[in-house]
């Protein structure tokens, strides 16, 4: 058998590859968090532009991707609220491994307990509200999620049926979060921990727990150690948009050991696993801030820029807590948008609720919405002394003739008296016939309204008037008295 050269350069080719892929594989495993890291930041703009951070598992930068998106400014949620919504869950966390968060698969699909306004009613518990608590109108990229506050327990929505997980966060089924949903809270708090809220990484433990004792040192109770962690990360950090990690180290060791700035998933990964190891029940929350307000105040906005990741921790006497370890700089802002901006907003926030009325609820609840956006206009959105110059300005509309008319005699020049006197005797012909029909129009002569007074069938005393008003005009017109003559007699 006969080797060529040909049969040389495949097995060379052959043996490179091999190698390449020996080479490769030793790599990735021996740095897989950075390897890992990697391939997410290239990937980001698909995987993370549909989890958003609000889905099963969120990695870290998952959030921070929704940031620099371009349309930052964009609204996301509407809040109709009596009071600042703030904290609206839209995701629940419970193990955490080499940076991404997972959530228990353990929800429950619920059916409509009952309706309210055309919407379907689902209660997590048997608890009853006395009222609702607030409306939510989200953007159609969320309509998958439902946005609500810490302690919730019922929700309203045109979908079919909803599941709930641990903790109470909601998802909707069929037709999705469209049209908008109402959120009810309790008095009472929600269920207690599970041992999911306990749970770190056996690999973590160790320096987890080595960092968390450094921080906490002798203080003792929940409620001071988890200000204690607070303070840590709010005296200790700073806001960092743009951090990189550089080691194959975990990212939330990496973060407490290498770094001291970050953003909120971080403060809130980290906090979240030291907490635990302190015996504290805690999850990671995703979602956003709401705490910007409408222009007539009736809503709150969240932007894109508002989305968060925070935590929330157990206290034996008082049920779930926000803990909010991200430095202030670090957190949405709670920034005015320009009044241009804001008039935007509330137009495009009525239509939007126009819209869904009209789907859902028919012609009467078309009007119903046309009803109340133009009392909150009349009231709320344009102040008084614009509606008084409104007001103003149609009456100068309605009266517009008059006072141009007005205004072209106090501007002209003055007229001889015998000229005002032909314009006062033509003008009490004009009064005279008026009324029977005989009207001088804008191509008719003083003659022709002369012949159709004397022809007309009108009352005798009013045609015999009119008929020597108009002739003594006509020859007073082209007979004008000299500077010699006697004034023109005064008729009436």
């Amino acid at each position: 058998m006969k080797f060529g050269r040909s049969w040389i350069t495949r097995a060379t080719i052959l043996l490179i590859v091999l190698a390449c892929t020996l080479a490769t594989q030793n790599y990735v495993v021996a740095n897989f968090p950075t390897v890992g890291r990697w391939i997410n930041n290239r990937v980001r703009g698909f995987a993370l532009s549909a989890a958003r951070g609000f889905d099963d598992t969120a990695r870290l930068g998952s959030i921070r991707g929704v940031w620099m998106s371009e349309s930052g400014q964009q609204v996301m949620l509407r809040v109709w609220s009596d009071q600042l919504p703030g904290y609206l869950r839209g995701a629940l966390f419970d193990a955490y491994l080499q940076g991404t968060w997972a959530a228990a698969a353990d929800s429950q699909t619920l059916e409509p307990a009952d309706t309210h306004h055309g919407r379907n009613v689902f209660s997590f518990t048997a608890r009853q509200p006395d009222r609702i608590n607030g409306h939510v109108y989200a953007d159609s990229s969320l309509r998958h999620v439902f946005f609500l506050p810490l302690g919730t327990h019922q929700i309203s929505s045109f979908a079919d049926s909803v599941n709930v997980a641990r903790g109470w966060t909601a998802r909707p089924n069929f037709p999705g979060a469209s049209g908008g949903y109402g959120y009810y809270q309790p008095v009472s708090p929600m269920r207690g921990p599970t041992d999911l809220d306990l749970a770190v990484p056996p690999l973590l433990q160790s320096k987890l727990q080595s960092i968390a004792d450094q921080i906490v040192g002798d203080t003792a109770g929940p409620a001071a150690i988890i200000k204690r962690i607070e303070q840590h990360f709010h005296q200790n950090y700073e806001y960092e948009f743009n951090m990189e990690l550089r080691t194959n180290k975990d990212p939330v060791i990496e973060f407490l050991e290498d770094k001291d700035a970050g953003y909120c998933e971080y403060f809130a990964s980290a906090a979240t696993l030291l907490l635990r190891t302190q015996d504290i029940p805690a999850r990671y929350v995703t979602g956003f801030v709401a705490h910007e307000p409408s222009l007539d105040n009736n809503y709150w906005i969240a932007r894109n820029r508002d989305a968060h990741a925070w935590v929330e921790a157990y206290l034996p006497d008082q049920g779930w807590v926000i803990v909010e370890p991200t430095t202030p700089a670090a957190r949405p802002q709670s920034n005015t948008s320009s009044t241009r901006a804001q008039f935007a907003d509330w137009f495009a926030a009525q239509w939007q609720r126009l819209l869904q009325f009209i789907t859902r609820g028919g012609l009467g609840g078309m009007i119903a919405a046309l009803w109340d956006g133009l009392i909150v206009l009349m009231t709320q959105i344009i102040p008084l002394w614009a509606w008084g110059v409104l007001i103003a300005a149609a009456a100068l509309w309605s009266t517009r003739s008059r006072i141009r008319k007005w205004w072209a005699r106090k501007r002209a020049a003055p007229q001889p008296p015998h000229i005002l006197a032909l314009q006062r005797k033509l003008t009490l012909a004009q009064n005279l016939l008026d009324p029977h029909g005989l009207t001088l129009a804008p191509g008719d002569t003083v003659a022709d309204y002369l012949d159709a007074a004397a022809a007309a069938d009108i009352p005798e005393p009013a045609r015999i008037e009119a008929v020597q008003l108009l002739t003594e005009y006509q020859h007073d017109r082209f007979h004008p008295p000299t500077d010699d003559s006697p004034p023109a007699p005064d008729i009436g």
